[in-house]
């Protein structure tokens, strides 16, 4: 059933395994899989609408769960008649994109297209919609000739611009998940954080005052040295008091990115501040 998906989609399949499992419930069902792939993507929310926010949607969905007592991981969980349906909807999209997997949004879109569902009926109230998902996961091919470097441009921008979205979002966690698994990142301290999950927790990583006190946002990106597999980037950073909006300062990060297949991690990347 899964052998055309990729590592993230049956990550996010494993994830909505996990929350059925959270909640006690005997099947996993549709919210359980549209929380999997925001657990595992919340990239595409955010292109899909810019102004998304994940607790939002989160508070929603959960909204519709009946709470049981949590049941272990190790007992196997079937999937609900609507999931099913939505695992094989999604096949459908992806051929209809011309894709030869089927990835996060292509789950996405299957979900949405269960009009009545819960968890279309959140998606919507939160500003997600099927024609907004088909149009950010309409991507040109990669393997055209001379859009190559396009397209890699596009890929490594899309990574920034999550940043500043996930960032804004206070998502750390998210945020992290850009960055590859053994990734380094020097913070605006001078400090370092290696690995996602130390990452996390660099709530100061773009001015002292910390995530919780500033926005980001991306002023210009460039690319320094670049190939098929790899490339290193210039990126600066403008930013505000999260409050007033008030412009506190500048930003320089220097990041290398490695190309994963169906996206780029951040391998390593270091932030300076930018004297006006």
């Amino acid at each position: 059933m899964f052998e055309r998906y990729t590592e993230r989609a049956r990550r996010a399949v494993f994830f909505a395994r996990y929350e059925a499992c959270q909640t006690g419930s005997p099947t996993i069902e549709s919210e359980h899989l549209l929380l999997g792939v925001l657990r595992e993507d919340p990239a595409l929310f955010f292109e899909a609408d810019a102004s998304f926010r994940s607790q939002d949607l989160k508070n929603k969905v959960s909204a519709h769960l009946k709470l049981k007592p949590a049941i272990s991981t190790s007992v196997d969980i079937p999937l609900s008649p609507d999931c099913k349906r939505a695992i094989a909807q999604a096949a459908q999209e992806s051929q209809r994109l011309g894709s030869r997997t089927v990835g996060c949004e292509h789950i996405l879109m299957a979900l949405l297209r269960q009009d009545e569902s819960n968890a279309a009926r959140a998606m919507k109230q939160t500003g997600i919609t099927l024609s907004t998902v088909r149009r950010v996961s309409a991507k040109p091919d990669a393997a055209a000739g001379s859009a190559t470097g396009d397209a890699m441009i596009a890929a490594v921008g899309r990574v920034f611009k999550l940043i500043e979205l996930l960032w804004n979002d206070q998502n750390l966690e998210a945020f992290a998940n850009l960055f590859g698994s053994s990734a380094e990142f020097v913070d605006i301290a001078g400090l370092l954080w290696t690995g996602p999950a130390q990452i996390a927790g660099a709530t100061h990583a773009f001015d002292r005052l910390g995530n919780e006190l500033i926005t980001i946002g991306l002023n210009s990106h460039s690319i320094l040295l670049g190939g098929d597999e790899y490339c290193v980037s210039r990126v600066r950073w403008e930013v505000h008091l999260r409050e007033s909006g008030r412009r506190v300062g500048s930003v320089m990060m220097i990041a290398a990115l490695e190309n994963a297949g169906d996206t780029w991690n951040i391998a390593a990347a270091q932030n300076t501040r930018v004297e006006d």
